[in-house]
């Protein structure tokens, strides 16, 4: 966290007064952030909304990834079989070359795959999390009956809500 810290530092005071940065967390490239820097297990909801928080408070102008105003995480898959990123695949190819095992390989790709942050849009509890009544290009995440837009609206301390209180307040 301490490097994050000055290299966040270092763009602000760097950009500042002479130039307007696009801060984010996530885009289609990265995996989920919390899991790099937060707590996804214990802490899901504290650490999306510290992270949110932090970002909203930077000079320039935030960017918010699909999926990141309701905490959406990276899927979790537990099989190749399950990603569809190219270079994911290679990367599992290039590993079994090596001698690696699968649940190795699987657990390097649950963290740094592109796909993590390519999962369907997680609507609500129904079948795909509501993105289609069709099969999803990939699929979606497994924890989607808990975390989703539905569930996000109807809870007033959800991570939806405070995105749209940091956003009201970069406005003012």
């Amino acid at each position: 966290m301490l490097e994050l810290k000055n290299i966040i530092g270092d763009w602000q005071t760097g950009m500042h007064a002479k130039a307007w940065n696009a801060i984010f967390w996530c885009n289609h490239d990265q995996p989920r952030i919390v899991p790099r820097l937060g707590n996804e297990n214990q802490y899901h909801c504290e650490s999306v909304k510290m992270l949110a928080m932090l970002l909203y408070g930077l000079q320039g102008t935030p960017y918010l990834y699909q999926g990141e105003e309701i905490g959406i995480t990276n899927p979790h898959f537990n099989s190749i079989n399950q990603y569809r990123d190219v270079e994911s695949l290679n990367i599992y190819q290039e590993k079994i070359a090596e001698g690696m095992n699968d649940a190795e390989i699987l657990a390097i790709l649950a963290s740094k795959s592109r796909n993590n942050s390519r999962t369907p849009m997680q609507w609500d509890d129904n079948l795909n999390a509501g993105f289609t009544t069709g099969k999803p290009w990939i699929e979606v995440a497994n924890n989607y009956r808990q975390i989703n837009v539905k569930a996000a609206l109807a809870d007033q301390n959800s991570i939806f809500y405070c995105y749209q209180t940091l956003i009201k307040l970069r406005k003012e």
